[in-house]
């Protein structure tokens, strides 16, 4: 199926349309849900390198961008290569949102990085970010398997 997208995106260029960032984050998703990340990084590159249709406002590539990217790698236990794509992002003076640091907060919570996962959560928690429900469940989940349940009850 992605093999049939990147013919289509072809096929768009061979007829002077521009691939825009919808388009490219449709192809990055479908590269990560096959865990194809070396191809779903080379399309971020691919992005970053011919850019988008001009009638796109958002910055390319943008937060889902990165935040697709991100979940990928977590996915396949690589937060360190997610934390990489994040600090890419913020050189590229993207913010990440409230689901790209949700997807690195769990990435460490299934890893069992607790220090990470604690900074991280200190970090949202004194950003403009508004956790939510999610946010806390998460830190707190991983808090429990580690065996600091006093610690989860405490978080507020």
């Amino acid at each position: 199926m992605v093999s049939e997208a990147e013919f289509i995106i072809d096929t768009m260029r061979m007829q002077g349309i521009d691939p825009d960032v919808f388009t490219y984050n449709a192809l990055i998703n479908g590269h990560c849900l096959q865990k194809r990340m070396d191809k779903a990084r080379t399309i971020l590159q691919l992005m970053i390198k011919k850019g988008c249709g001009p009638h796109i406002l958002r910055p390319i590539p943008d937060t889902v961008t990165y935040s697709t990217l991100m979940q990928g790698m977590c996915q396949l236990g690589r937060t360190s290569s997610a934390c990489e794509l994040l600090r890419k992002m913020l050189a590229f003076g993207q913010v990440p949102d409230l689901v790209t640091c949700s997807i690195l907060l769990d990435g460490f919570r299934k890893r069992g990085k607790l220090q990470e996962a604690l900074k991280l959560f200190q970090a949202m928690r004194n950003s403009k970010l508004e956790l939510n429900i999610g946010c806390y469940n998460i830190f707190i989940d991983g808090l429990c398997k580690a065996g600091h349940i006093e610690a989860g009850k405490d978080i507020s």
